[in-house]
């Protein structure tokens, strides 16, 4: 039917426009006027903007929009408020029969068609009233179109809506009086700025969108009065306090770190790769570090990050390491460091910590994802610094919902990715797309490792520079890139010289012969550790040396497949028997069976160590876990630093693919031939002049017995460097923001950071998992009947462990009586009602408390 307006005069349209204003509505409950709402969201981004914690944030705004920190701010808060211009339609009107109600009793009646055609996506109806007033305006088109993009975006759903719908000529109106009177408040320049990179600012202000909505849609904002003259003022305020209290503001400021005493005065005497981090440039905003390990180059990089943060004006860190282990770690360092120089505060982001904030209620669209976000470990990336697994950065280049939400946390801060070497070409793919978005977002990046290829290193300096000097062979090495993409190499002095010996002993696949040998090496005393590959080897090394170990030996079992609770209890153990400092008891006689768990970062110290083949860049990482505390007396026979390599019994296949059983499905077979050849006879290093060339040695040596798995390698690699570009944001551009060109697939898919156990897009490449929960009775029947209380949650998770999905046939999960969990921040987790068993068909899931989660049949 088609719509005839009323014949009334100009005096009574405007009247009747202006009481529809005043009438349209935004949220139901508590009730909220479209108006009012808008004004909120653009004060709060503008609160948030003008915050001492945002200085570096608003100093980027105004450079690349070539403007004045006032035109800034007016520009960003009258964006915010057009977010939900979309709302003034008769399809949204309608989605609440009282409101409507309410509505046609103000003598609204005929603003609504007779024939309602079903409710619309108002953010995308947001972006199309945008750009047909930005028209009017006068506005250039690639503005608008970027514009009107990130307005299309603020709650990243597909559900495009834009399907034609009738609109009574008075919509209009009332759209153009709501456009009016936000222009009007926050006085944007008329000509819209324009930014010299249209992706990066655009991401930035999706970011700034859609926090600043879900903020005001809480519960500070719910007591505020309808929009009149003194709204704004009163709006402005509540933001501020708001922002505050949810930690997304505040004003800390840098301490003069000068000197690397500034931040560490425990270590008296720094180490020359120290020294160096004193005189390198802290304007540069791309920085490798490469030591080896006990050189201290974390306190380097730790003392690097908050001189930088004074130089840029940087709120904080967020220190990125490859597991939820060396965050623990980690944590207590950054911690420490922080408390020393009153540098404010630090949030771990992993791990239980979202079970121990408070609650907070939003009344959104994304009401539940925006909860999780402002009151969970989440808030960490918006918070002013934290430590975490390197996905936590990596997600916000992911094509998944509210990405941008960690880039807009970390433009604030510092980013430190440790342990760069632990990633494999899959996730450096993707860190190589946030060193992309870092480099267009100013964010001054540290990168460190302690045995990078020389491949790796280029790729990572190729994000910030097109120049390519030679790169320089020494080691320790500090390289920079400057503003100018010139790059500097400065060569520090290596404190330590260490020569490691590696001896290969033929034990093959056999664990009682492993478990033996162990108990061989420390029949004299010492802590030794036997590090395997899988976890399946590690318990069946682990049962072996039970049935074979003295009274007086302690054994411990580590490894990822032991319930949350267990697995941290497990790394204390770990860390009082085998690490530095106050708190530690070691034993006279010790064997530690573990994974890669204990690789990377942890202070552990042995005095030998057997281990399973690795590619040499890994053995040199396990080595470092070998007389590591220098100070320590070793036991008779384990005077020399000897890592004992087990290599495959000499009668074993020369197929590559079959040689190294399950090994080789854990690491190349290419770099486990050419490891196993440069080791088979026995092999020295000194570290540091010879890491890099044992290294290349490796990595670089193909020849006609290894070709087919040199080739199946680089197949491998270019699969999963294909697979992350897919599932990450394209380089930033320049001249359109790029979900403005194509259909933005990436919008409805939850991104797998540790927390999404049912996620569709990850920062691993890796088997698809499950989170099992081995819980009790009175939790299974919580569960099921009502709400978890937060202690219950907390059980549930510390009992949880993740699984490989293939292990599962594909209706047991639904036919063993496990409750699946469909929401909440346990979303995704199946509850069993045992603490100990699981039968699955053909097969039992138990949960040992001694050997952790295995199946038997």
């Amino acid at each position: 039917m088609k719509y005839t307006n009323p014949i009334v005069s100009n005096e009574q349209n405007m009247e009747r426009i202006g009481k529809a204003v005043q009438h349209v509505w935004a949220k139901s409950n508590p009730y909220k006027q479209v108006l009012s709402h808008m004004i909120d969201t653009g004060c709060c981004a503008k609160a948030f903007l003008e915050s001492n914690s945002s200085i570096a944030l608003l100093n980027y705004l105004c450079n690349q929009w070539h403007c004045s920190k006032k035109d800034a701010l007016s520009f960003a808060g009258y964006l915010a408020a057009m977010h939900d211009i979309g709302k003034a339609t008769p399809q949204f009107q309608r989605q609440d029969d009282a409101l409507y109600a309410q509505l046609k009793s103000q003598g609204l009646a005929d603003l609504f068609p007779e024939k309602y055609m079903g409710p619309t996506r108002h953010e995308h109806d947001s972006a199309s009233i945008a750009k047909r007033i930005w028209k009017n305006r006068k506005i250039a088109h690639q503005l608008s179109v970027s514009y009107a993009c990130v307005l299309s975006l603020h709650h990243q759903r597909l559900e495009s809506g834009s399907q034609k719908q009738f609109i009574p000529s008075a919509w209009l109106d009332i759209q153009n009086q709501l456009e009016a009177e936000v222009f009007s408040i926050f006085q944007p320049p008329a000509a819209f700025p324009c930014p010299d990179q249209m992706d990066p600012v655009c991401i930035l202000l999706t970011g700034l969108i859609i926090l600043c909505d879900w903020v005001t849609s809480s519960g500070p904002f719910d007591g505020l009065p309808k929009a009149d003259e003194n709204y704004q003022a009163a709006s402005m305020e509540i933001a501020h306090q708001a922002l505050w209290k949810y930690g997304l503001i505040g004003n800390r400021e840098s301490p003069d770190v000068s000197k690397f005493s500034s931040v560490w005065p425990q270590i008296q005497t720094p180490r020359d790769i120290q020294k160096k981090c004193e005189q390198i440039d802290p304007n540069a905003p791309l920085t490798i570090i490469e030591a080896p390990m006990g050189e201290g180059k974390t306190e380097a990089a730790l003392y690097l990050a908050e001189r930088m943060c004074g130089q840029w004006n940087k709120r904080g860190i967020y220190i990125a390491l490859p597991t939820q282990a060396t965050s623990n770690q980690m944590y207590g360092r950054t911690k420490a460091m922080l408390d020393t120089i009153h540098g404010g505060h630090a949030r771990l982001l992993h791990g239980t910590a979202f079970l121990q904030t408070e609650e907070k209620h939003i009344q959104s669209d994304d009401a539940q994802e925006a909860e999780r976000w402002l009151g969970s470990l989440r808030m960490g990336m918006l918070d002013e610094n934290g430590v975490g697994t390197v996905d936590q950065a990596m997600a916000g280049v992911l094509r998944a919902r509210f990405s941008v939400l960690r880039l807009l946390g970390l433009v604030n801060k510092v980013l430190v990715v440790d342990e760069l070497h632990a990633y494999d070409a899959y996730m450096s793919e993707i860190i190589q797309s946030l060193l992309r978005w870092c480099k267009g977002l100013r964010i001054p990046v540290i990168l460190l490792s302690a045995t990078l290829q020389d491949s790796q290193r280029k790729s990572y300096l190729s994000c910030f520079t097109e120049q390519m000097p030679a790169l320089s062979s020494a080691y320790p090495l500090i390289t920079q890139v400057n503003e100018a993409g010139e790059m500097t190499q400065t060569i520090a002095e290596a404190t330590l010289e260490t020569v490691y010996s590696f001896s290969s002993v033929r034990l093959g696949q056999n664990e009682k012969l492993i478990a033996q040998y162990a108990v061989e090496q420390i029949k004299q005393g010492g802590c030794y550790c036997v590090l395997v590959n899988t976890v399946g080897k590690a318990q069946s090394v682990y049962r072996a040396l039970l049935e074979i170990v003295a009274p007086d030996t302690k054994t411990m079992l580590f490894h990822a497949r032991f319930p949350v609770g267990r697995r941290e209890e497990i790394e204390k153990e770990c860390l009082r028997s085998f690490g530095k400092g106050t708190g530690t008891a070691r034993p006279e006689k010790a064997i530690l069976v573990a994974t890669q768990v204990v690789e990377q970062s942890l202070d552990l110290d042995f005095d030998g160590m057997l281990t399973e083949l690795a590619p040499i860049d890994l053995l040199l990482q396990r080595a470092g876990r070998v007389h590591r505390h220098r100070e320590r007396k070793r036991p008779k026979g384990l005077e020399q630093p000897l890592i004992q390599v087990i290599l495959p019994d000499e009668n074993e296949t020369n197929d590559l693919e079959k040689r190294y059983g399950n090994s080789g499905y854990v690491y190349a077979p290419f770099l486990l031939h050419n490891t196993e050849r440069l080791i088979e006879h026995g092999l020295r290093v000194h570290v540091p002049k010879e890491v890099r060339s044992v290294i290349a040695n490796v990595y670089e040596s193909i020849t006609p017995e290894n070709m087919t798995a040199w080739q199946v390698r680089a197949f491998n690699q270019q699969l999963m460097q294909a697979n992350a570009c897919g599932a990450s944001f394209p380089a930033p551009q320049d001249d359109i923001f790029f979900p403005a060109e194509s259909h933005p697939e990436f919008i409805n898919i939850e991104v797998d950071d540790g927390f999404e156990p049912a996620a569709r897009a990850s920062t691993r490449l890796g088997e698809p998992t499950i989170r099992i929960s081995f819980s009790t009775p009175a939790l299974f029947e919580a569960a099921q009947t009502g709400r978890l209380t937060k202690e219950q949650q907390r059980e549930i998770y510390l009992s949880s462990v993740s699984l490989a999905r293939k292990r599962f046939p594909s209706d047991s999960l639904e036919s063993c009586a496990l409750n699946k969990i469909e929401k909440g921040r346990l979303k995704g987790c199946y509850l069993s009602p045992h603490c100990d068993t699981i039968e699955m068909g053909k097969s039992v899931l138990i949960n040992d408390p001694v050997l952790g989660v295995l199946w038997k049949e």
